[in-house]
């Protein structure tokens, strides 16, 4: 990441520490699951429950909203299996599409997540299958 303005053009743009959020996957969780639901789904709301398996691996957050006579619930599933690489989130209930997320923090200690580009998922993908296609060759010989 470079500063865009002239002044410090070409310097590194100072990243400050994520392991707080990192150690926490409750409140990692949340706020990539909030994120998620205002970028991709157009909707504001707030957890209300969130559910972390024993590793910290994978973080369900539960949402629900009233507007009157209607009522929604929806669930936000988040995967650190990819810490401290990216991060991954889904909305499993009803089911939505599967997002990567780059992150980063800033100095003031604020996260920052953009959607992975299609090309790195692409790419992350046809190396596993590679490499998965090179095991079953070494397994059967």
């Amino acid at each position: 990441m470079y500063l865009q303005n002239g002044a410090g053009l070409g310097q590194p743009k100072p990243s400050g520490d994520c392991s707080g959020w990192e150690q926490d996957p409750q409140s990692f969780s949340k706020v990539i699951a909030e994120h998620y639901l205002s970028t991709e789904m157009g909707l504001s709301l707030k957890a209300q429950r969130i559910w972390c398996s024993g590793d910290g691996k994978r973080c369900e957050v539960y949402f629900s909203c009233k507007a009157g006579t209607y009522e929604c619930k929806t669930t936000v599933g988040v995967s650190f299996v990819k810490v401290p690489i990216y991060v991954i989130a889904r909305k499993v209930s009803p089911l939505g599409p599967r997002l990567e997320y780059n992150y980063h923090c800033t100095p003031e200690g604020k996260m920052v997540l953009t959607v992975r580009k299609r090309e790195e998922t692409a790419v992350r993908r046809s190396k596993m299958r590679i490499n998965s296609e090179a095991s079953d060759r070494t397994a059967v010989r």
